[in-house]
């Protein structure tokens, strides 16, 4: 309780949303005079997992604390159309390749990269720098740059850059319009002597025109100088690469960032935000035009922390500045491979909130010891969680070469026996959307099962076809993993998706191929598995 960060770091199935979890329980009990429901938010991962977790509580005995996703609530702030996570991941992960899928995998990797928090960092700086100059109306001087530098630099500086030039504005238009009305009375004096047939209205009239004509030009230099717009700024910076190099001329610039500016600012002039751009546009709003403090709530959970960018970790801190904040995550369960996370424990570092701690847990309780054996296989030697794995004994992982054209037959029945072997909750985890509807279409009409690939998708008792990323923070009593072939998983990068997906599973764990098993469960140790092969095909 005397930390203000608390970060807990722990392997698949080692309790950290039950931990979360309670220790909301804890403060609503523990703080019940100062604090209510409403006083807590909880970050999730996608709407499926919250509604997983709504359960909770109230079973605890306290109200349901606040909940929202990080797509939702920059939506929210933006008010743009903005591509949803789900969206980007299905992208990466269904991706083919081509010149522009390699583009879009480099972009997400910079934008989440500290190279690229610098860059921001010295666009502000750019962007902040103005240059004054005295504004005349009719020969005469209305504001003096002197006055403009001091009004801007110094008499409201700790005010955001936006809210500055305002002030500055303002001030003009305020010297303006006393000169303004003396020579609306000189015009109409004029116009009276040239056409004395022209009535009073007329004259006030004309004289008002003429002079709004003739204050034009300064109002519109004015308009420009103190104008500005964050995500018109957020654009020009990728309006070329040029103009890139030289804002970022201190940092590590990807070579590929020509491709990345034209791709980024595609999007952008047709008012279309990327995932990856969402916490750049964010930070940008906030520090032009001051970020909008949430003070009211005094507890935040990030859970699947790893999901989260070191500007997004920054914005926690800027827009919660009266929380304290417990996060949660595990390296190993990282489904976007483009995704720049160090580190959990060195969020500390980008959050900068003093008095801080860490929690490291080694012991799962999700899934078997033969599960997590095979699972942790899957990981290279470096990530391999060092855990004190489950007591609880169980069934090697099952691996099933099948032909195509019997492995939706193959999949009801291996559903139906799970079922018979009194296994409750059962799950198909596809890599993609795409591959989960395709199977959906050919399995739905032979056993009753659920199609779920976006955040309307809610879990039920019969068995679900589903995505990895929205299986995150997920449990089943059984898996089905029905792409583990080669085509699906064949890259080093691909390993924590595998991985994710089969620690999805509390009991058992079926992967089914079709002519190739992927490399990164073929070169396992076979002992890790029991392995069948099914050679007979449609009647």
């Amino acid at each position: 309780e005397g930390h203000r960060l608390m970060i807990v770091v722990g392997p698949a199935g080692s309790g950290k949303t039950s931990i979360a979890l309670h220790r909301a329980a804890y403060l609503l009990y523990k703080e019940r005079e100062s604090i209510k429901a409403e006083n807590i938010l909880v970050f999730s991962p996608n709407w499926i997992f919250s509604e997983y977790i709504s359960n909770v509580l109230p079973e605890l005995g306290e109200e349901n604390i606040l909940q929202t996703t990080f797509q939702d609530y920059a939506a929210n702030i933006l008010k743009k159309k903005c591509e949803e996570r789900n969206q980007q991941l299905e992208y990466i992960l269904a991706g083919t390749g081509g010149n522009e899928y390699r583009v879009k995998e480099e972009n997400i990797r910079y934008k989440s990269s500290l190279e690229f928090i610098e860059v921001i960092e010295e666009y502000l700086k750019f962007l902040e720098k103005r240059e004054f100059q005295d504004f005349y109306f009719n020969g005469q001087l209305v504001i003096s740059k002197e006055e403009c530098a001091e009004i801007y630099y110094q008499r409201y500086l700790f005010f955001p850059v936006t809210k500055r030039l305002a002030m500055v504005r303002e001030r003009f238009f305020y010297l303006l319009e006393p000169l303004r009305r003396k020579r609306v009375k000189e015009v109409e004096k004029i116009l009276a002597d040239g056409d004395e047939r022209l009535e009073e209205k007329e004259l006030k009239a004309l004289a008002r025109m003429k002079v709004r004509a003739e204050a034009e030009g300064v109002i519109a230099k004015v308009s420009r100088l103190t104008h500005l717009n964050y995500f018109e700024a957020y654009t020009q910076l990728f309006s070329n690469g040029n103009f890139f190099r030289k804002v970022a001329a201190s940092t590590l610039i990807p070579k590929q960032i020509n491709e990345i500016c034209a791709q980024t600012f595609k999007s952008l002039v047709n008012n279309r935000v990327n995932y990856e751009d969402l916490a750049p546009l964010l930070y940008l709003k906030g520090v032009l035009e001051g970020f909008p403090k949430v003070n009211g709530i005094k507890y935040l959970f990030i859970d699947e922390a790893q999901d989260y960018t070191p500007l997004q970790y920054r914005l926690f801190k800027h827009i919660f500045p009266k929380s304290s904040l417990t996060v949660l995550g595990d390296l190993n369960q990282l489904v976007n491979p483009y995704a720049f996370v160090d580190n959990i424990q060195t969020i500390a570092e980008n959050i900068d909130i003093p008095s801080s701690t860490s929690i490291r847990l080694e012991k799962s309780y999700r899934s078997t010891r033969e599960i997590n054996d095979f699972a942790g296989a899957l990981l290279p030697k470096k990530s391999q969680p060092k855990m004190d794995v489950s007591v609880r004994m169980g069934q090697k992982p099952e691996i099933i070469k099948v032909a195509n054209d019997v492995l939706a037959d193959s999949i009801v029945e291996k559903i139906n026996q799970l079922k018979n072997d009194g296994n409750g909750s059962i799950a198909v985890v596809c890599k993609t959307a795409k591959t989960a509807k395709t199977l959906f279409a050919r399995v739905h009409s032979k056993t009753d099962i659920n199609l779920i690939i976006d955040d309307e998708g809610v879990l039920g008792k019969i068995p679900v076809i589903i995505p990895i990323y929205l299986a995150k923070g997920l449990e089943f009593d059984a898996v089905i993993i029905p792409d583990a072939d080669a085509q699906s998983y064949h890259r080093d990068t691909e390993r924590k998706i595998l991985y994710t997906a089969c620690t999805r599973a509390l009991h058992r764990l079926v992967l089914y191929y079709g002519v190739n098993l992927s490399p990164l469960v073929e070169k396992l140790n076979p002992n890790l598995y029991e392995s069948n092969e099914l050679i007979f095909t449609n009647k």
